[in-house]
This record gives structure tokens, C-alpha cells and sequence, in this order.
């Protein structure tokens, strides 16, 4: 398998690009998910991530997709549950930008 192939499967295998259920809160978060796998893409198309990078970030965000959707669970979400929800959002994007702007590339 080539860096690309392995790449779109763990992209997938995060579940990109799932439908999901709106209970109280706006769609923001959802597109922020989509974005954020669409920088990931985009850095491994451009060689900006290698394949430990990209690996660990898809890791990341599909934990966050999984505490966005566990925080829905109950159909209400706190503000201490966004909060928390925004913070790690805000920490993940952080190193999605680290990542494709350090010296490291892909060989």
C-alpha cells in the first residue's frame, strides 16, 4: 500500500463525512470536524505530514467527533460539556497547523 492509500483508510476509518443527528447544537462543530480532516488531507497530498503525523491527527479528530457525539448522547449539552468541547477542538486544530508547518516532510 502507498502513504495515500494508508492515509484514506484511516481518514474513513474515522468516520469521515457521516451523517449525524442534530439535537441542541449547530452544525458548526460538524463542519469544523470536516474541516479539519480536509487540512489533514491536504498535507498529505502536498507532503506536508508524514505518516505518523497523519495518523496521529486523524487519531485526534476522530476522538473529538466521538466527544462531540458523546456529549449529544443525552440530547443537551451543557455549557461546561462545549466549553470542554471547543477547548479540545481549539488544541487539535493548534496541531494540525504545528504539523503541517514544521520542518519535517515527507520523503
Amino acid at each position: 500500500m502507498n502513504f495515500k492509500t494508508i492515509a484514506a483508510i484511516v481518514l474513513l476509518s474515522a468516520g469521515a463525512y457521516t451523517s449525524e443527528a442534530q439535537t441542541t447544537t449547530t452544525s458548526k462543530p460538524v463542519s469544523a470536524i470536516r474541516t479539519d480532516r480536509a487540512r489533514i488531507k491536504q498535507g498529505v497530498k502536498s507532503g506536508e505530514l508524514t505518516k505518523a503525523e497523519t495518523v496521529r491527527l486523524a487519531t485526534e479528530t476522530a476522538k473529538l467527533k466521538n466527544e462531540k457525539e458523546a456529549y449529544k448522547a443525552d440530547g443537551v449539552v451543557t455549557a461546561e460539556e462545549r466549553k470542554d468541547y471547543r477547548s479540545d477542538k481549539k488544541k487539535v486544530s493548534r496541531r494540525i497547523y504545528r504539523q503541517k508547518n514544521d520542518a519535517q516532510t515527507r520523503p
